[in-house]
């Protein structure tokens, strides 16, 4: 009995409100993938509150510029016996591909805008190919040139895979070798400030000896994307 009045009293205060819109409001509105591309069929999935569990839900979408406007209409059915509660509301618009660019999504319920929005950025398939860059640089260096090896990874997906291959005098062949396993068990991760992530292993250089050297890392991300990146030492001899 407790729950039912504390139900109905909360559905007196959100009728109060313009949000409420007569019908319900929102109170999250999420955009998939994660990372969108052109060519990426997103959906938005929209979450709140509803008072009555016998309220239908209609929903399309319309875009003008880049604004994203859902459209959820809200209705009773004349023949279900319903009491006032309330209850979760949550539906999904699928919006499909966009270009790329900078949107803004907001929901209105019943023709009322609700103040909770949300953005999504989509960027063209070729941009999100070339995001993984391994330092340093390809280049010449010296055998007392001590770096490390580092991967900035461009992207806010998470890694699932990965390999990494290096062909070089100091790997006694000359074929590629599989250096995976080692690589995997000395980097360190880190986070960008900007979207992305960074990867090191400390003291690199020492693995390298005089000749040229060159690694292959090719990543597998969560949302299918492929990375890669190569590069190209080259150690010179010298005495301090």
């Amino acid at each position: 009995m407790k729950d039912v009045i504390k139900s109905l009293f909360l559905l007196a205060a959100l009728s109060c409100s313009s949000a409420w819109a007569q019908w319900g409001e929102i109170s999250e509105i999420l955009v998939s993938p994660a990372t969108i591309t052109d060519r990426s069929h997103i959906s938005v999935s929209v979450k709140g509150l509803k008072g009555d569990p016998c309220v239908r839900v209609a929903n399309k979408f319309a875009i003008a510029g880049n604004k994203i406007t859902i459209d959820a209409t809200l209705s009773t059915d004349p023949a279900a016996i319903c009491i006032a509660m309330i209850v979760p509301l949550e539906f999904t618009q699928e919006i499909g591909s966009l270009a790329p660019g900078e949107y803004t999504v907001q929901v209105r319920i019943n023709e009322v805008l609700s103040n909770t929005q949300a953005m999504l950025s989509v960027v063209s398939h070729g941009y999100s190919l070339k995001k993984l860059s391994l330092t340093p640089p390809t280049g010449t260096y010296f055998s007392k040139q001590k770096f490390d090896f580092g991967m900035v990874l461009e992207h806010s997906e998470s890694v699932v895979s990965g390999e990494a291959y290096l062909f070089g005098k100091n790997t006694g062949s000359q074929s590629w070798v599989n250096v995976s396993t080692p690589l995997m068990q000395c980097l360190q991760q880190g986070l960008m400030a900007t979207r992305g992530k960074t990867y090191r292993c400390p003291d690199f250089s020492d693995f390298l000896i005089e000749g040229t050297h060159t690694m292959v890392v090719k990543l597998r991300l969560a949302d299918g994307t492929d990375v890669s990146d190569a590069v190209t030492w080259t150690v010179l001899g010298s005495a301090e």
